[in-house]
């Protein structure tokens, strides 16, 4: 084809006038098996898992027009068949995938420019089996004027960035380049060798360029006629999202004077979007997180996943199975909802037809222990042959992608005359958790920080592990009366003048708790919870430590 034969001769002269092109980390995930009739890729699937066919369908959701191919004499009748396609009513180029934004860059309904994303396909003499390539194009188009003379822009796009000037002669050939309505294109890739183009690399398109597809951001359109399911609908603008539920598309020109009007960056997020679903159509989300759940006790909250068999033939699933780290924490049964279509699991789903699956998180005392769990489900069906036509692939594999917090309690009192915190507290499997101990003032210490029957030191950190915990923490009299931090002979006095009744308690301790030490365990303070007034013996108790003859 004249135009694709141009493209590649001026490749050279397209990228000195782009400058250098920047890729955001695009591409796709996958290219189809080749189809026996259109010998061209089934499909390409994004890294979303979003798959997308040749758009063919003769409505007002692809683009497909006469001029494609002069083969096309009468649009309305079958563009496939069986047989080989060099007798079909089939175009010479057509799109898996179409974006196009057109937006003002002058200050006049003139002065506009079109950006293009598209992963094509296209035979370059004549419609001939197995001569077909597919290519991905990045178009930069100029279509009046309103660019300041030799300036240099740069637009940043979902996909990346690139560079143009204004006035530099445009990949088309001819002088005035974008300014004079010219247009600048990248093209990568068209085949594995320059220059060798049979048997096309069809795996090449996903390597860079362009991925995932935007798709309408209030999600996939369908053909009310006949159920078909698109990206969008390109004689619509409309906000776009890059893949389904991605980040908002948008397109933005920097630059010095754009329009005239002394405006440096200018921006838009419509785009008119052509593209045809295919495969399995997956709600609400191909990422299910469970969110939290405890290890111990787990509470079964499934979660209900419905697939729709969008390949226009009968499928059959094997068997579904989790796979990944966590596989075991993930549960699929059949579906507890209500009204939910069959189980997917085994299952034979009619073109159009609807399957599900229920999955429940239920998280395993696994070893080490560890919070983030998670597993993928994959759903691979087969085409169900007979009736399917010949040269009809398999749909594109769906990965399921699911995860969850693995979580134990941790239950934190404390007795008197003290704190821990925080109290209960639901935390991460495996994950440290700093537990701050606080006596109520300095005439308390603390004695021991318990989680079950083992001690918990200082600074009082534990490992949550795979277990719920129990904490306890107990505080003892300190005998530094004035809780001025330190005890010494003041303290002694005082504790004498309590205890023959020359002064009397403390307010913020009325019943002298901070007084009764002894006896001793061990060298700590160890009263008896039941004793209700200090004696002798918590004066000299205090006295020796003051003396430094105890070290409590």
């Amino acid at each position: 084809m004249k135009r694709i034969s141009r493209i590649i001769f001026t490749l050279a002269a397209l990228f000195m006038s782009l400058g250098a092109v920047t890729s955001a980390n695009a591409a796709l995930q996958a290219a189809g098996p080749v189809s026996a009739v259109t010998t061209l890729p089934s499909w390409y699937q994004d890294t979303t898992s979003l798959a997308i066919g040749m758009c063919l369908d003769q409505n007002n959701f692809c683009v497909l027009t006469p001029a494609f191919d002069p083969l096309i004499t009468n649009p309305p009748a079958p563009i496939t068949a069986t047989g080989p396609i060099n007798n079909l009513n089939f175009p010479d180029e057509n799109f898996y995938f179409l974006a196009d934004s057109v937006f003002n860059v002058g200050p006049t309904l003139s002065g506009k420019a079109k950006l293009r994303f598209a992963l094509e396909a296209a035979f370059l003499a004549g419609v001939v089996p197995n001569q077909g390539i597919t290519f991905l194009r990045i178009n930069f188009q100029k279509i009046a004027s309103g660019l300041a003379p030799n300036g240099t822009f740069t637009v940043t796009h979902p996909y990346g960035t690139f560079q143009f000037v204004s006035d530099a002669p445009g990949a088309s050939g001819g002088a005035g380049g974008v300014f004079a309505g010219q247009t600048f294109r990248t093209e990568d890739p068209l085949a594995p060798t320059p220059g060798i183009y049979f048997p096309a690399d069809f795996q090449a398109a996903t390597t860079t360029g362009i991925g995932p597809f935007l798709v309408t951001a209030s999600g996939p359109v369908t053909d009310p006629v006949t159920g078909n399911r698109y990206i969008g609908n390109p004689a619509v603008p409309t906000t776009a999202t890059v893949g389904i539920g991605g980040p908002p598309a948008i397109i933005t020109i920097t630059g010095p004077d754009i329009g005239g009007t002394g405006v440096n960056t200018i921006s838009t997020n419509l785009f008119t979007l052509a593209g045809k679903i295919i495969g399995l159509d997956v709600q609400p989300t191909t990422t299910i997180d469970h969110g939290s759940n405890n290890i111990v006790a787990p509470l079964a909250v499934p979660k209900t996943v419905t697939v729709t068999n969008t390949t226009g033939n009968s499928i059959i699933f094997p068997t579904l199975v989790t796979a990944r780290a966590d596989a075991l924490d993930f549960i699929i049964n059949t579906s507890a909802t209500v009204g939910a279509a069959p189980f997917c699991s085994g299952a034979t789903v009619a073109a159009g037809a609807k399957c599900s699956f229920d999955i429940t998180f239920t998280p395993t005392a696994s070893v080490p222990a560890h919070a983030a769990r998670i597993a993928t489900i994959v759903l691979t069906p087969t085409t169900v042959i007979p009736p399917a036509p010949v040269g009809t692939s398999n749909p594109p594999p769906v990965t399921v992608h699911l995860s969850g917090t693995a979580q134990v309690t941790v239950n934190a009192t404390a007795g008197q005359h003290g704190t821990i915190t925080p109290a209960t507290q639901a935390v991460g499997a495996g994950t440290t958790v700093n537990l701050t101990v606080k006596p109520a003032n300095n005439k308390f210490k603390v004695r021991e920080v318990v989680d079950g029957p083992a001690i918990v030191p200082a600074p009082y950190t534990i490992n949550a592990g795979n277990v719920n915990h129990s904490v306890m923490a107990n505080f003892m009299p300190s005998g530094d009366l004035n809780a001025d931090g330190t005890l010494d002979i003041t303290d002694a006095l005082k504790a004498l003048k309590i205890l023959t009744g020359v002064q009397q308690a403390d307010v913020d301790d009325p019943d002298n708790t901070a007084l009764k030490v002894a006896p001793l365990a061990g060298g700590i303070p160890a009263p008896d919870a039941a004793r209700i007034k200090p004696n002798i013996a918590d004066v000299l108790a205090i006295l020796r430590r003051v003396l430094n003859l105890e070290k409590w």
